[in-house]
């Protein structure tokens, strides 16, 4: 009956199981195994209701950000975009042809060498990546959808599903009202969404 009760609750039939289990315990001297099932089932709802609070703080960024993206679709679309912008790697340049939007960028990352002698000096012990990383997509009111491209020197990104490379990822980017920042929402494959911004950069001609 404990086995019973057991196979009862993961498949989600409480009432049954607790049913179950009282029966036992009405049997003369049953047997303590008849416990393990009835705990579980006094633990089930405040489990569920932390597994529930779990899942909606996950997602409540995500949900909270589409809420301001469509709003930002209802605004009117800006005939220009400031062209310099400063992201979380590097500054990127915007480029727009009509609702085209596109922002590219570069910067270097410095490892250690693992072929470096020991006693090498700190310059010969480090290597210098090389990274793009390419923003394209089409604007939609303040809204702009794009595909998100890093590169690094020397590495070729595998082919994924869906025509996506590992090295590609989605993102969702929204313009404020004064065009100061852009924030972003990216979401990578089998990974949380990253939220990021975009800070406005004083143009080289001032």
């Amino acid at each position: 009956m404990s086995n019973i009760a057991e196979k009862l609750i993961s498949a989600g039939f409480l009432v049954e199981a607790r049913a179950e289990c009282y029966n036992a315990l009405k049997i003369e001297n049953c047997n303590n195994n008849v416990i393990t099932p009835l705990a579980r089932l006094n633990r089930t709802p405040e489990t569920e209701d932390t597994e529930q609070s779990s899942i909606l703080q996950k997602a409540r960024p995500v949900s909270e950000f589409y809420v301001k993206v469509g709003r930002a679709m209802c605004r009117m679309e800006p005939t220009e975009i400031p062209r310099y912008w400063k992201g979380p790697d590097c500054i990127l340049e915007v480029t727009m042809r009509g609702s085209e939007f596109a922002a590219t960028g570069a910067y270097e990352s410095q490892n250690l060498n693992p072929f470096a002698s020991a006693f090498a000096g700190a310059a010969a012990g480090t290597v210098r990546t090389r990274h793009q990383i390419d923003y394209s997509g089409i604007l939609m009111g303040c809204v702009i959808k794009t595909r998100v491209t890093r590169k690094t020197e020397g590495q070729t990104p595998a082919a994924g599903l869906l025509g996506f490379r590992d090295n590609e990822s989605i993102a969702t980017m929204m313009l404020t009202d004064d065009q100061s920042e852009i924030h972003v929402m990216e979401t990578t494959k089998g990974a949380n969404p990253r939220f990021y911004t975009f800070t406005r950069e004083p143009s080289e001609d001032g």
